[in-house]
């Protein structure tokens, strides 16, 4: 079974996110401080779920794009999802927790960045915040899995690995939009 294609990218709710870290104001906005809130809230009350601050966030503008969300990512129904058994919403909700804190503190923007591991038989879910001096930059680190989309070389990232006994650079290949 194929996994994605390249070990790094930026899905497009990724870019969502960090168009809104910056707009002007936003890290003293109502909006950043209720996200806040809600993501540290009780995960089971249904207005303080990832998918629905989501949306209330404009992150994701039509029912098929969160309801991806849901299954794939927050393997809800259960079973369904791209890490099924790894508690993925909780990992989510705290890193997401951080960087709003950190953005929110800091004022800095945000880059954010989907890392896949090259090892199919890892478990690591996992997400990193770290300030620099000009952005914050937020790593969401998740196991191997399939991908059965077409991809597109990314406009701006490269990746240099060994293929075929030969080291080659190319443009990362992506899941098209």
């Amino acid at each position: 079974m194929p996994g994605m294609p390249d070990l790094i990218l930026k899905a497009p709710v990724l870019k969502r996110l960090e168009t809104l870290s910056r707009i002007p104001g936003i890290k003293n906005s109502q909006k950043l401080k209720d996200a806040i809130k809600r993501l540290d809230g009780d995960p089971i009350d249904p207005d303080n779920r990832l998918v629905k601050i989501a949306r209330d966030l404009g992150l994701y503008a039509s029912d098929a794009e969160a309801d991806h969300f849901k299954q794939h990512w927050l393997d809800d129904p259960a079973g369904t999802g791209f890490w099924p058994g790894i508690d993925t919403e909780s990992i989510l909700r705290k890193g997401l927790w951080l960087a709003c804190k950190k953005f929110k503190s800091s004022g800095l923007p945000c880059e954010y960045f989907w890392v896949i591991s090259g090892d199919q038989n890892t478990t690591r879910w996992e997400m990193s915040v770290s300030k620099g001096k000009h952005q914050l930059t937020i790593m969401i680190h998740t196991p191997q899995f399939p991908c059965f989309v077409p991809t597109v070389h990314a406009a701006n990232m490269w990746i240099v690995r060994e293929e075929a006994g030969a080291v080659i650079s190319r443009k990362v290949l992506i899941p098209q939009p």
